[in-house]
């Protein structure tokens, strides 16, 4: 088992022998075959190990067992203590959700803290097996079903965790082999045989008769994880060189609108075969789900709709899909005040970059502020005489729904609109032949 153990992360270069590693030990015969086999392997790693208050003495005694076989072993061993039900009550998430929050947040503040290069963890191919049946119980596209990979990237406030999986090859009676053989201690968790939990049903009820009835089960199932992985992998390919034909990038004209939204016309989306998979492949990494990608899809409810997902959102502007990242705060604008000497030029107002105006200083009520532009505004376009609604005058402007919300409007103490941000001065406020002083503002 030691030479597929180290085959495995030599192949799949998971981590090198100068690297520090932390390994997740639970203290079940799973973690426990990990720890020895990465004694043997020589690299330096500390273990980390969490209780989670659930089972009462059996927690901390897992605890114990943990601490004693990382000093017997000259290691260094992390441990922490949460209140898991209070936390999953608070966030209202399930106690297993809730502990992987809790455990891999912390994994990750010890391997920034401490340095190490990645987290080491016990999954076995049954954990993978298992994950595939639940993903698809649960309802999955091909991502789901390829089970546990053996690197993964995780994102979290204190930095990008790295999780690297040596054992996934290994079936768990040839781990129970191995701990069997080398007389290795461990301990058992009493909740892996309650039949509340998905995974155990999977486990003690499932499994069982088909591996009766199907000898080879779980060698297909390995043989069909490869493949189901392989496929993903062309299929990805082919998702991506369709990103780079079919999407194109927006540029904000909204002073302080520092997004760049992608830009997808619809219409040939739907001349594909299969054009909700497609769309749902294409915008499935911003967030948005196969129920929303049907309804992106259904024309009746384009005009002015705004799709939301927990990152991003879209919208429609003449047949074209905007995405963009979700940022309700309206742009944080500082606004600069000049005197100007005399009158400007024509030619000079007309060279103006997009950020300033001159504007007749006694026509003004200071002092001067930005603010969000509201439903009812009005103002006095640039060469007209009349007022118009601020939302007409960007429905002129074409401008999408995710750039009107964050167009500001510059305003007097009187609350007169004295410019719609970076697009129109008003006439009431600009230079004629009257004027005698004048003042440069400058938003950035």
């Amino acid at each position: 088992m030691f030479q597929q153990f180290l085959r495995n992360i030599k192949e799949q270069h998971l981590f090198s022998p100068e690297q520090e590693v932390l390994l997740a030990v639970s203290g079940g015969r799973d973690s426990v075959a990990l720890v020895h086999l990465m004694k043997m392997l020589g690299n330096p790693f500390a273990i980390a190990h969490c209780n989670f208050k659930l089972r009462g003495e059996e927690s901390d005694r897992d605890e114990a067992f943990v601490y004693n076989l990382a000093n017997s072993l000259s290691v260094m061993c992390h441990t922490v203590s949460f209140d898991t039900t209070a936390y999953a009550k608070t966030h209202g998430e399930s106690i297993e959700e809730a502990a992987r929050h809790l455990r891999y947040e912390w994994f990750a503040e010890l391997c920034s803290t401490h340095y190490y290069s990645c987290l080491v963890t016990a999954h076995h191919l049954d954990d993978s097996i298992e994950t595939v049946f639940l993903n698809l119980l649960r309802g999955t596209g091909l991502q789901g079903m390829h089970g546990i990979l053996p690197i993964s990237e995780m994102h979290f406030r204190h930095g990008n965790l790295r999780v690297v999986r040596p054992l996934l090859s290994f079936s768990r009676d040839e781990i129970d082999t191995f701990v069997s053989k080398n007389s290795l201690q461990f301990v058992e968790d009493s909740t892996n045989d309650e039949l509340n939990a998905r995974r155990n049903i999977l486990r003690l009820r499932v499994f069982p008769i088909l591996k009766d009835e199907f000898p080879t089960f779980r060698s297909v199932m390995q043989s069909n994880i490869e493949r189901f992985l392989a496929t993903e992998h062309l299929y990805s390919e082919y998702i991506n060189n369709l990103k780079t034909r079919l999407f194109s990038t927006y540029q904000s004209r909204v002073i302080g609108n520092m997004h760049e939204y992608l830009a997808l016309q619809i219409d040939r989306i739907e001349q594909y075969c299969e054009p909700e998979t497609l769309l749902y492949e294409l915008l499935r990494p911003y967030g948005f789900d196969f129920s929303t990608v049907c309804d992106l899809l259904r024309k009746p409810h384009r005009s002015g709709a705004l799709f939301i997902s927990a990152t991003h959102e879209a919208t429609f502007n003449q047949d074209i899909l905007y995405i963009g990242e979700r940022d309700d705060a309206a742009p944080k604008l500082t606004i600069r005040i000049d005197s100007m000497d005399g009158i400007p030029s024509v030619e000079l107002l007309k060279r103006l970059p997009a950020n300033e105006i001159i504007i007749d200083e006694s026509k003004v009520s200071l002092p001067l502020k930005t603010r969000t532009w509201n439903a009812g505004d009005r103002f006095y376009p640039f060469g007209m005489n009349q007022a118009k609604l601020v939302s007409d005058f960007l429905k002129d402007q074409k401008l999408i729904l995710l750039e009107k919300k964050k167009v500001e409007v510059l305003v007097d103490s009187l609350d007169r609109i004295i410019w719609v941000v970076g697009l129109r001065l008003d006439n009431r406020f600009c230079i004629d032949a009257n004027s005698t002083s004048s003042i440069k503002i400058t938003v950035r």
